[in-house]
């Protein structure tokens, strides 16, 4: 088949025009934008699940770290309010009252 000078010319100057870089096909920007959208929307997509993965874990993790807290604490609590002595008691909750007017220590209440 014989081609026309203006089809040279125009393939020539799609041929340029592809080397330099420039998408004069809107084929070819149809396709490239539908892939970067798709791209962007996977990559949004499993970003978005693995920082929810990773917020479960480290929610997870700091419970258990708590927990152990907790329970590590538990028997030296539990031993100091059966402990307790009973008439020291009123000076932990208001020292205050423990003092006589001129701010000397009651010692009554201390005994």
């Amino acid at each position: 088949m014989p081609q026309t000078s203006s089809d040279v010319d125009r393939l020539a100057e799609q041929t340029t025009s592809i080397k330099s870089g420039e998408l004069s096909s809107p084929l070819a920007s149809k396709l490239l934008r539908r892939m970067l959208s798709t791209y962007l929307a996977i990559a949004v997509m499993l970003t978005s699940i693995q920082l929810g993965l990773e917020f479960i874990n480290e929610k997870d993790r700091l419970s258990e770290d708590i927990g152990g807290t907790v329970e590590s604490f538990r028997p030296v609590i539990s031993t100091a309010l059966w402990n307790v002595d009973e008439t020291s008691y009123p000076t932990f909750i208001c020292p205050r009252k423990s003092l006589l007017p001129n701010g000397t220590p009651n010692m009554r209440n201390m005994a």
